[in-house]
């Protein structure tokens, strides 16, 4: 399981045990920048990078191939781990998918320059607030009971890292490497994509745009959720997943 911008293992806390008791081996890890792994500017935020990060940690666990899940931006680095490594993906997981079939250009290099970064982090560390997280934080969702203060706490320690502000400013800096190697019509791993009915943040026309040109895939759309459909409707996602799972 490999969570979006801004989550961490922490967004799958309503996932991971339903698998286990159902006899799946369940991984998820904080991505570099995220939750508790390393910060600082010095590292390379690339999804490229990113996605072998977790070649790295299946190498590690001794596994060969893998059912790979991946929230908003957590989709776009598992979709480039399944066009580099087709062979170790057995299905392929998009929820509420921020996948980049495209070349991004921004000003993210600039940020990455001294002193235009001691001003970013002046500016993110005066703009986030916990009051204000908070807020960013609800508007992914659409039903809002789900945020409550321990959601809100769990998701805003990480911004009290040190060295999260420069991990910010890297994974900024280093977006603009972000786009997919291949074409979307490469992958022939077998594909769910669930989406959030009512996703604030991302179309759910863009979920329907990757079923169209994702050849063995399948689209769902989860009723009364946001951004978060796994944290909003965890029993419906739990259920979609496994069946996909379980039915070849």
């Amino acid at each position: 399981f490999i969570h979006g911008f801004g989550g961490s293992t922490y967004s799958w806390r309503e996932n991971t045990q339903f698998f286990a008791n159902n006899g799946y081996r369940v991984i998820t890890m904080d991505l570099k920048g995220f939750g508790l792994s390393q910060k600082g500017l010095d590292l390379d935020y690339s999804h490229v990078s990113q996605a072998e990060a977790i070649k790295d940690v299946l190498s590690y666990l001794q596994i060969d191939k893998t059912v790979l899940v991946g929230h908003s931006m957590g989709a776009n680095i598992v979709t480039i781990f399944t066009q580099n490594y087709p062979n170790m993906v057995s299905k392929l997981v998009l929820v509420d998918a921020a996948v980049n079939d495209s070349a991004s250009n921004s000003l993210s290099q600039l940020v990455g320059v001294f002193p235009v970064k001691d001003w970013a982090k002046i500016i993110i560390n005066s703009y986030f607030t916990k009051d204000r997280f908070k807020s960013f934080l609800e508007s992914a969702y659409v039903n809002l009971s789900v945020v409550n203060d321990s959601v809100v706490d769990n998701y805003y320690t990480p911004l009290t890292i040190q060295g999260w502000e420069d991990s910010l400013i890297g994974i900024l800096r280093d977006s603009n490497k972000n786009s997919l190697p291949y074409s979307l019509s490469t992958i022939k791993t077998p594909t769910l994509i669930l989406w959030g009915d009512k996703d604030p943040w991302i179309n759910i026309s863009k979920g329907t745009d990757l079923n169209a040109k994702i050849e063995n895939s399948a689209f769902i759309k989860i009723d009364n959720s946001g951004h978060l459909p796994m944290e909003e409707n965890p029993t419906v996602f739990n259920e979609l997943v496994i069946s996909a799972l379980e039915n070849n």
